[in-house]
């Protein structure tokens, strides 16, 4: 998994393990890790390994003796990049079933409403007017839901199509930033050294960009705050954004399923928003992780390979 010759890391700390493999989010986790407190630990990472975007399940334990005394600690990487892809092909499944649904539900009252306006007009009703104005009004009502739906999964077709080209992020943050000038949000921004141009898609990344922002300022609807951090890593060669609010977080269980078609977090959300990010980020040879805020609330990190790919 690891792509590691044995002889290169038997008998050396586990620092040296940790350099072949890229994710700052790993590397925070076994810092912080007090198996002192308790027996073993789990989680789930998105790492680079030799130029591959991996998905890893780590899991570390330790080892006592039979007088509870430790021997050592046990930890083992499952790869389990198959498995979400096997996943993300069920929910797009899932996704052709839940269309046939949602389509299926406002064509009821569209007809309904319809032969309402037929059978009145035939029997020369007096309160015809009325009935042409809550009808009409029914129809447009279901025909704009129909049109949203289609422009989410028309988003979601077009998203192979991108066209790269050299592009300052720190230029195209600034104008995804603009639409939310002087509307009350408190957002700041902040850019750490000098960043090198960066092949993207301008369009599809601003979408991305917009959209995550969006999530950010709807958690932190109750008075909190969204910063946008980004810097240029020289060791990974990436440039890394940081999108990050103080708002209610995400649960473990929903952070597993945040990137898949349909599932959302939000009682009025399609479930494709996320969906959209992930596959912009991802056409661009990037990925997306998100995890705690510190003391509250999501951080969701973009990394962006400089070099084309």
């Amino acid at each position: 998994i690891l792509n590691i010759d044995p002889l290169e890391v038997i008998g050396m700390e586990y620092t040296r393990l940790l350099k072949f493999i890229e994710s700052e989010e790993l590397q925070s986790f076994i810092k912080e890790i007090r198996l002192w407190e308790s027996t073993s630990a789990q989680r789930q990472f998105k790492v680079g390994i030799g130029g591959k975007n991996l998905t890893l399940r780590v899991f570390i334990t330790q080892l006592k003796d039979r007088d509870n005394k430790s021997l050592g600690v046990l930890v083992v990487f499952e790869d389990i990049t198959d498995i979400l892809q096997a996943q993300q092909a069920l929910a797009w499944q899932e996704v052709a079933r839940r269309i046939a649904h949602e389509i299926k539900n406002p064509l009821t009252p569209i007809k309904l409403s319809t032969e309402r306006m037929l059978r009145k007009w035939k029997k020369r009703d007096s309160g015809f007017g009325a009935i042409i104005e809550n009808s009409s009004r029914t129809i447009i009502r279901e025909v704009e839901g129909l049109q949203n739906m289609v422009n989410e999964f028309s988003r979601l077709g077009r998203m192979p199509r991108i066209k790269k080209a050299p592009s300052n992020v720190e230029e195209l943050i600034k104008e995804a930033l603009f639409i939310y000038h002087d509307m009350g949000y408190r957002i700041t921004f902040s850019s750490m050294g000098l960043l090198p141009e960066t092949d993207l898609d301008r369009e599809q990344f601003r979408r991305a960009l917009i959209n995550l922002i969006d999530n950010a300022i709807a958690a932190t609807s109750g008075g909190g705050e969204v910063s946008i951090n980004v810097s240029f890593h020289s060791q990974s060669n990436t440039v890394k954004i940081d999108v990050k609010d103080t708002g209610t977080g995400i649960s473990a269980e929903e952070k597993d399923r945040l990137f898949l078609p349909y599932f959302s977090t939000k009682k009025d959300g399609t479930g494709l928003g996320l969906a959209i990010v992930h596959r912009i980020i991802t056409e661009h040879g990037g990925k997306i992780t998100v995890h705690d805020n510190k003391p509250r609330g999501t951080v969701f990190s973009i990394e962006i390979p400089v070099k084309r790919v």
